[in-house]
């Protein structure tokens, strides 16, 4: 199975909330844990944005939502 990749725009308190609820989703449904993947994350500054990427295991961050939104992989 190809894994289903998302993005995430804000790492507040909810955008933390939706990145628990999709690492969940493969436990959740009995599929492999890699099944779903959090590709990249978009904060409104940099420093943040590096910060949530590294928290959540993000390989890219960005502080333009627009950037994570043309990205192929997502």
């Amino acid at each position: 199975m190809k894994p289903l990749k998302v993005g995430i725009v804000g790492y507040g308190a909810i955008g933390k909330v939706h990145a628990l609820g999709y690492r969940a989703i493969p436990f959740l449904y009995g599929l492999p844990a890699e099944t779903v993947q959090i590709a990249a994350v978009a904060t409104s500054r940099a420093e943040t944005a590096h910060e949530a990427a590294r928290e959540i295991g993000a390989p890219f961050h960005t502080a333009d939502y627009r950037e994570l939104l043309a990205r192929a992989d997502i």
